[in-house]
């Protein structure tokens, strides 16, 4: 297997370019935007100019202030003619395996990405945000080496969002400064949201948070000066934009000041949708809504809703005289036994294999690898684990069939450690040694 490629995280001058864009201190605009006040500098938004200076505890982490020295750099490798692959963790980086022949080097990632859930962090001091065991794993991340992008996560569906220049906004605000010191200044990307759109009741869904967002976003950027951080900042993440409905005014407005705002690297995109037709959809929908210079990622991306479509199926006869099931066991009956108690990896194998609504998709992040590539996509980072499912009924999403490690669904190997899924390795292996066609 390849080895993981690491890179040097421990200064703000030693970010590569992204191919066909300029190294050094340069930053794409778009050609009919002034250049302002120079690079970095957060915008005012909604009449409420961004604090000059984080009220986060300290410098932990020995960052020096440095103000309008510090424009950061274009993070992706230049070693790669097509997007970068890496894998995600959503909000369980406690599970991030750095050691040799961990889970990490046995898929040979580059990249690895996780959410941070701020509202559970909001009443924590720094000394508890630093040892959060999610905010261990991502620092776990980039001091060993592996590319790190960090979602900041603000779910709202019980409250509406604070307004700008309130004491309950300003809460929200050193909650970011106190995560981001404890993630520690090795970290690469930063987006701002985490499904927005999804973590927010429909009624909110309005101007409040356009403002939020745009606001969260350029205190981010407040932050990364005052800290002399080299992170790149993306605006995201944004779901299913393939489909009309999900391409509302909110979303637009966000997208129009990501495209804007020359500080902010780029959107985030989340396909998790039911026909191959879809991805390419979204970016290249997403394409005509950013200009040029602008970035695209996708931190998530599967199936998931083709599986849910397939719940009722029964699972294949074959198997089911094979290893002793019902014949009318469905799909979704099925996946919430092994969930319950796991099966050996060769049987899960075989049930996947066996199943073609399952196996005729077997390609399908090579596939998508061809679209990243099409669009040029910066970065784009696939489930990693299985998260525990002891639920799963007809109408639920069947995460399960998606990790790159069955670590719930199957029992561990003979070496104790944890199962490869599918054949979603496979795909890994085939894009890191270049045989995607």
């Amino acid at each position: 297997m390849a080895a993981v490629l690491a890179f040097g995280l421990a200064g703000c001058d030693e970010r590569p370019p992204l191919a066909g864009q300029p190294a050094g201190d340069e930053r794409s605009l778009r050609a009919d935007q002034p250049a302002g006040d120079g690079p970095g500098r957060p915008v005012e938004v909604g009449g409420q100019p961004p604090s000059d200076q984080p009220d986060g505890p300290g410098e932990p982490d020995g960052s020096v202030n440095a103000g309008d020295g510090c424009a950061p750099k274009i993070v992706r490798p230049s070693r790669a003619p097509g997007p970068s692959v890496g894998v995600n963790y959503n909000g369980m980086s406690r599970n991030v395996d750095v050691a040799p022949g961990g889970e990490l080097e046995r898929v040979g990632a580059e990249w690895a990405r996780a959410f941070v859930d701020m509202q559970q962090l909001l009443d924590k001091n720094a000394a508890e945000i630093a040892a959060d065991e999610d905010i261990a794993g991502v620092r776990r991340l980039h001091g060993s080496g592996y590319r790190t992008i960090v979602s900041l996560k603000w779910p709202f569906l019980d409250r509406d969002f604070p307004r700008p220049g309130t004491v309950r906004m300003k809460k929200y605000v050193d909650v970011m400064h106190r995560v981001l010191d404890g993630t520690g200044p090795g970290v690469d990307v930063v987006v701002a949201g985490n499904e927005p759109f999804r973590e927010t009741r429909p009624e909110y869904r309005d101007q409040d948070l356009v403002r939020f967002y745009e606001v969260m976003t350029s205190e981010i950027e407040a932050y990364r000066q005052a800290r002399c951080r080299s992170f790149e900042i993306f605006m995201g993440s944004f779901n299913n934009v393939h489909a009309p409905e999900e391409r509302t005014a909110p979303l637009n407005a966000l997208i129009d000041f990501a495209d804007r705002t020359e500080w902010i690297a780029g959107i985030d995109l989340h396909e998790h949708h039911l026909d191959r037709k879809d991805l390419p959809e979204a970016l290249a929908w997403a394409r005509t809504r950013i200009s040029a210079g602008k970035q695209i990622i996708v931190t998530e991306f599967s199936l998931a809703q083709r599986w849910r479509a397939e719940n009722t199926k029964p699972i294949p006869a074959a198997f089911a005289k094979r290893h002793g099931y019902p014949a009318d066991l469905r799909a979704y009956q099925y996946l919430h036994q092994v969930n319950v108690k796991p099966v050996p990896q060769a049987e899960w194998i075989d049930y996947m294999s066996s199943t073609g609504w399952i196996s005729g998709r077997k390609d399908y992040i090579v596939n998508s690898y061809a679209e990243f590539k099409k669009y040029d996509v910066s970065v784009a980072t696939y489930g990693m684990r299985q998260g525990r499912r002891v639920n799963d009924t007809a109408t639920s999403l069947p995460w399960s069939y998606n990790g790159i490690f069955c670590n719930f669904t199957c029992q561990p190997g003979a070496d104790g450690k944890s199962s490869f899924n599918y054949a979603w390795i496979d795909n890994f292996r085939r894009i890191r040694e270049g045989d995607v066609g």
